[in-house]
């Protein structure tokens, strides 16, 4: 991944300080169209805030082995959790999953399941399904393809040590992805997963009208992202179970990721 570069600053010569700033201009235009093509600043589709996938997402979603939501007739929809597990989090999330037939995707930080392993264990029990979300949180949009593939090599080992099994799906972190990391997914065998629409607090929103928000956007095959990392998402368990009862009374099934990629076309 091409490391990031600083423009040089300003010295003596035959530019006035409107001619710099018109270069300045022109600079910051030519780097923004490049990192376009090149990047993906990914804050959500569809999210709370009804924001649109970015010109650069539409064009990294159509590259191959990214998965944004899934083309089915059939009224199901995955819900995603990042960051955990996290004791004070995660357990009250698998009990409310638990109480309301639900099942979820897990993509989990290594350095958490390392740490937390019982809970990676208790996902696994109740039905659920653990992913790759690398192993400290690195953001891919600032690191080496090498750092990029010990975050994600460091974490897919540790949670094979636990489960048994290699995770199939990564989901990149704060959604930052560069082409040269989905090329490095595709060799390490992953399929990387963003989402549809974000289970996130928007301000001057009650939490009942977040997890409202949400359903009313549902369509079939959409990937719902929430959190259950502490502090800052101890909210989630108080709104999840009203969000899982309004899809729920819609005729939604909640599945995980590999189960909604199994509807694929149908």
């Amino acid at each position: 991944m091409p490391e990031s570069v600083k423009p040089n600053s300003p010295r003596e010569g035959p530019f006035t300080p409107v001619s710099w700033l018109v270069i300045g201009v022109a600079a910051a235009v030519g780097c923004s169209a490049g990192i376009g093509l090149a990047t993906l600043n990914y804050r959500g589709t569809e999210t709370a805030r009804g924001a649109r996938r970015s010109e650069a997402g539409a064009r990294l979603g159509s590259q191959p082995r990214v998965l944004w939501s899934v083309d089915t007739r059939q009224k199901a929809v995955a819900l995603t959790f990042d960051d955990g597990p996290d004791p004070r989090i995660t357990r009250k999330i698998l009990a409310i999953l638990h109480r309301h037939g639900a099942r979820a995707t897990f993509f989990v930080e290594g350095r958490n399941a390392a740490r937390y392993p019982e809970l990676i264990r208790a996902e696994i029990a109740g039905g659920h399904e653990i992913a790759n979300h690398t192993f400290n949180h690195r953001d891919f949009q600032f690191n080496s393809i090498e750092m990029m593939r010990r975050e994600v090599a460091h974490t897919g080992g540790v949670i094979e040590k636990i489960t048994g099994a290699r995770p199939r799906y990564l989901r990149p972190p704060r959604g930052h992805l560069h082409l040269d990391a989905l090329k490095l997914a595709d060799r390490l065998g992953y399929q990387v997963v963003m989402w549809s629409i974000g289970f996130e607090r928007v301000k001057g929103f009650t939490l009942a009208q977040d997890a409202d928000i949400v359903a009313r956007n549902l369509r079939p095959g959409l990937i719902v992202l929430a959190h259950d990392s502490s502090p800052t998402r101890a909210w989630v368990p108080k709104a999840l179970p009203r969000l899982i009862r309004k899809i729920q009374a819609r005729g939604y099934r909640i599945v995980t990721v590999g189960e909604l990629a199994e509807m694929q076309g149908t």
